[in-house]
């Protein structure tokens, strides 16, 4: 097993910049960091046991639960959890649990 510490929709490169835009601008850009830190660490975001979102107030719920079917659309999803989360600078933080490969 691998983890992936939270990840924020703040972009790596050229200067680290916050994504703005809707939820689902800065939840793509969340799944490309959780991505990026799986593949470091040896392992693919697709092998995800788990994952925990933090979410501001200001993130619509509904419109989470529609994007993160399909940003983790796979065959076998993994389980989350969501928790509120009173951020001041970002809607969305999301950690994982990753199976490395056998």
């Amino acid at each position: 097993m691998s983890t992936v510490p939270g990840q924020t929709q703040l972009t790596r490169t050229p200067a680290p910049t916050l994504v703005d835009g809707d939820l689902g601008a800065q939840l793509e850009q969340v799944v490309r960091n959780l991505d990026a830190a799986a593949r470091s660490a040896g392992a693919e975001l697709r092998r995800a046991v788990r994952t925990c979102a933090y979410l501001s107030p200001r993130a619509d719920l509904a419109e989470y639960n529609r994007l993160y079917a399909e940003f983790f659309d796979f065959i076998a999803p993994p389980v989350r959890t969501t928790i509120r989360s009173e951020f001041a600078s970002f809607d969305v933080e999301v950690d994982a649990i990753l199976e490395l490969a056998p």
